[in-house]
């Protein structure tokens, strides 16, 4: 993990991704909050994505769940007490 990634907004994305919390990237107080998904799935961490038109203008945004498939919530379990373990 190198100096930009913050272990603590990881654990807070996939603590609200096991409690099956429906994110976008708005929802994460941190500057390009897409390269933690970006990271989550580098670990082979399926997430569900979904395109989304905003509201307020013609662009979309993705909105992130974890695939609850049992192989890869335990994964995402694994990973976060890792992160956990770290702090």
């Amino acid at each position: 993990m190198n100096n930009c990634e913050q272990p603590s907004h990881l654990v807070s994305i996939l603590s609200d991704l096991i409690e099956g919390k429906i994110l976008i990237s708005t929802d994460i107080r941190a500057s390009n909050a897409n390269q933690y998904f970006c990271i989550i799935k580098k670990w082979g961490i399926n997430l569900i994505e979904v395109k989304k038109q905003n509201l307020t203008n013609r662009a979309y945004h993705l909105e992130r769940k974890l695939d609850l498939a049992f192989d890869n919530l335990e994964k995402a379990k694994v990973h976060l007490k890792r992160l956990q373990n770290n702090k």
